[in-house]
């Protein structure tokens, strides 16, 4: 299932996300660091592209799977992204 990747819920994802890497995603090393980082925490795979992707630094994607969601809620510290969104 895909979400809309502008949702508030995920705009605040994506802010927890940069705060528990310790700074701002822009560069492309910054999203290959990211994706290593949440593969080392997660033991779950997130391609550089998909980061890309829902960080907007490729358009014409507008929505992300849950699967991604709950990766990322899982290297924030939470089970599932409906946790996340509690």
């Amino acid at each position: 299932m895909a979400i809309k990747s502008d949702s508030i819920e995920i705009v605040a994802l994506k802010n927890a996300v940069e705060e528990r890497f310790g700074r701002s995603i822009e560069t492309r090393t910054d999203f290959s660091l990211l994706a290593s980082d949440i593969e080392l925490v997660t033991r779950d795979h997130l391609a550089d592209n998909t980061l890309r992707r829902l960080w907007g630094r490729i358009s014409g994607y507008d929505t992300v799977f849950v699967r991604t969601l709950d990766v990322l809620s899982r290297y924030v510290g939470y089970k599932h992204f409906s946790d996340f969104c509690q």
